[in-house]
């Protein structure tokens, strides 16, 4: 899960458009599984991010309960879907890394 609009991770693994896709799981009814790419490394897939994220931070300070909203989404994910959800997180201390602290 690429949290950091940089988006240097998704790049890393192939997503060149720099998808909405983390940025749509956050601010609409998409979810994390919808939202997933198959890279080209065996095993692995992407939540990628885009520099839309960092417009996210306001959206979540603002809702009731923000820094819960990627736990409520990483908690519909069927228990056997990955073997492990890694977070690439920006090098600041915003909304995104403390909801990822709740996953």
């Amino acid at each position: 899960v690429d949290l950091d609009p940089q988006a240097s991770t998704s790049l890393s693994f192939g997503c060149k458009d720099r998808g909405k896709a983390l940025f749509e799981v956050l601010t609409a009814e998409r979810t994390v599984e919808s939202a997933v790419q198959v890279t080209q490394v065996k095993n692995i897939d992407i939540l990628s991010a885009s520099p839309l994220l960092s417009n996210v931070e306001k959206i979540l300070h603002q809702s009731y309960e923000g820094e819960l909203f990627l736990r409520k989404k990483f908690a519909k994910i069927p228990a056997d879907r990955w073997d492990y959800i890694l977070f690439d997180c920006p090098p600041n201390l915003g909304m995104l890394e403390i909801g990822r602290a709740h996953v």
